[in-house]
């Protein structure tokens, strides 16, 4: 059961979230102002702070072989087309299920897992997770 200052502090950060993410669609074009509102709502409701990736065994930066006439061996991250600006990242990692026993919250900076720590106790749920994901 969760505490309700936890849902508290869940909900503020749904809610900046929502803000944020309504303003940066509202700044490219995508909603126009008479939209805006209701984008921010509609993100605070229906939507989630968190959703699963998996990769299915692979690892995320596994080093693969050129093609272009060589061995060299190259990943395909920011060392190979730069730096990546902030408004283009996402989110962050903030629980890692590789199997049904080697599973828990990734470590960020202390910020970061004080705002995550009210998203994982609202939104975690790990035996559906795995279940879903099949580990």
């Amino acid at each position: 059961m969760v505490s309700l200052s936890t849902w508290f502090r869940y909900a503020a950060h749904k809610f900046e979230y929502s803000i944020s993410l309504s303003w940066k669609k509202y700044n490219i074009g995508q909603i126009n102002s008479t939209q805006l509102t209701d984008a921010v709502w509609k993100n605070f409701f229906q939507g989630k702070l968190t959703y699963t990736h998996w990769n299915k065994g692979e690892q995320a930066m596994a080093p693969i072989v050129s093609t272009t006439g060589g061995s060299l061996l190259e990943a395909r991250d920011s060392r190979v087309f730069g730096p990546v600006p902030m408004t283009d990242i996402l989110g962050r990692v903030v629980y890692s299920l590789r199997t049904a026993v080697d599973h828990g919250p990734v470590e960020n900076s202390r910020m970061a897992m004080n705002q995550d720590s009210s998203v994982l106790a609202v939104e975690l749920d790990v035996e559906e997770m795995a279940k879903n994901n099949k580990v």
